[in-house]
């Protein structure tokens, strides 16, 4: 998989990950104020307090945000379940206009939207899905109107022998309606090899 889009660590850390920080300073207020509180100096407890205030404020602030990889994570989710049912019509409600199908590498030139509709509509034949387990399914941020996703599965298919693994990079952007939707697909591997044409028709 290629390196994810950097971003800030408060967007990392706080925003899409907050509760590693959130708790770790929970349980840091819960400590100071334990041994404050058994050495009989009720007085010093201020730092507890601060500790406990900052781990709400991050939870808080995780769980009242959403950041644009989360949003890309949620609609990636949801394509995924919709081309497990093999609902074709559903999983084209969550494309761009100007989606793109690319190959191989997330900057690899891209085909139009033709091609993603031409990949898609074997979900209702030859490349139905059996069973399907997803592996790996993390969002990034690129920024505030995009976000990234990881997406690695196991796949069964009609026409496979046993589980495939492949490996994806979607790009989700937001519209000017203000909706959230998939404008680039990259199959980076399938079966751990670079991925033909071929195998999509």
């Amino acid at each position: 998989m290629p390196d994810p889009p950097s971003s800030s660590l408060f967007t990392r850390f706080v925003l899409e990950n907050p509760w590693p920080a959130g708790i770790l300073l929970l349980a840091i207020a819960a400590i100071v104020a334990w041994r404050e509180l058994n050495g009989g100096t009720v007085r010093r407890l201020a730092p507890a307090g601060i500790a406990a205030l900052l781990g709400l404020l991050v939870l808080g602030a995780g769980w009242a945000v959403e950041t644009s990889g989360e949003h890309a994570r949620r609609v990636v989710a949801r394509f995924v379940r919709d081309a497990e049912a093999g609902d074709v019509d559903a999983m084209d409600l969550l494309l761009a206009p100007d989606a793109a199908l690319a190959l191989g590498r997330a900057d690899a030139p891209g085909m139009d939207r033709s091609a993603v509709d031409a990949a898609i509509a074997t979900l209702e034949g030859a490349n139905r899905i059996e069973s399907n387990t997803i592996t790996r399914l993390r969002g990034y941020t690129a920024d505030a109107g995009t976000g990234v996703v990881h997406l690695s599965c196991l796949t069964t298919t009609a026409s496979s022998y046993g589980n495939v693994p492949s490996h994806w990079v979607i790009r989700v952007r937001r519209q000017t309606d203000g909706s959230w939707l998939i404008d680039r697909l990259a199959c980076i591997e399938i079966a751990g090899r670079k991925p033909e044409w071929g195998w999509m028709r």
